[in-house]
């Protein structure tokens, strides 16, 4: 019997253990918010998009979109790495490119999505070296609830995913499996929780 327990984590195909969040789920409860706010353009700050994680959260935010009847290929994903850094340059990068500046914001999103709060974090720096307002003229909604998410200026919105229930219940399963046991289900999935703060 394995003993591995995965945390807030997936691999496909493996009938393995894991104690994790539906990041389908996530992407659409992130899209369904930005569209309730009103919102119809997006960028995504997306992570490497042959890792589960990304592509999850995309299926999902795409999903929600076709449910609204707004064209899935019309969303534009920028590559965020997961890091700020990476996403900091990608969001600097395609604001000089659309012109987004006080004089111009036509090729601006209405808001963007950050599939983690560090990517959220570099958004955030690269919207306000361009001149641009959050929320007044780009949303920003992040993912994880990290501490520093509510000490970013504006505090940010985000998706807290319940990291502390995770650990603790996969510290649980482990000392089952390692007592013998076998438990019935291979799945734990924990609900996100959505923070609403000044950014969105």
């Amino acid at each position: 019997m394995s003993h591995l327990v995965l945390v807030n984590g997936h691999v496909p195909g493996l009938s393995l253990y894991s104690v994790r969040t539906n990041d389908v789920q996530d992407g659409w409860k992130a899209a369904d918010y930005l569209l309730k706010k009103g919102h119809r353009r997006f960028w995504v700050l997306a992570g490497p998009m042959d890792r589960y994680p990304a592509v999850s959260k995309m299926q999902g935010f795409r999903e929600r979109l076709a449910e609204e009847g707004l064209d899935p290929g019309d969303l534009e994903v920028l590559e965020g790495g997961f890091s700020a850094g990476i996403a900091y340059e990608a969001c600097r990068e395609r604001l000089r490119q659309v012109g987004g500046s006080l004089g111009r914001r036509s090729g601006l999103p209405d808001a963007i999505f950050a599939m983690n709060d560090l990517m959220a974090l570099g958004a955030l720096r690269a919207l306000y070296e361009a001149g641009v307002s959050v929320p007044q003229d780009v949303a920003v909604m992040g993912y994880d609830d990290i501490e520093l998410a509510q000490y970013a200026i504006p505090p940010l919105t985000t998706l807290r995913v319940p990291i502390e229930e995770m650990a603790l219940l996969a510290f649980e399963l482990f000392n089952r499996l390692m007592a013998g046991e076998a438990p019935r289900s291979k799945e734990y999935i924990l609900e996100t929780q959505l923070v609403k703060r000044e950014s969105c």
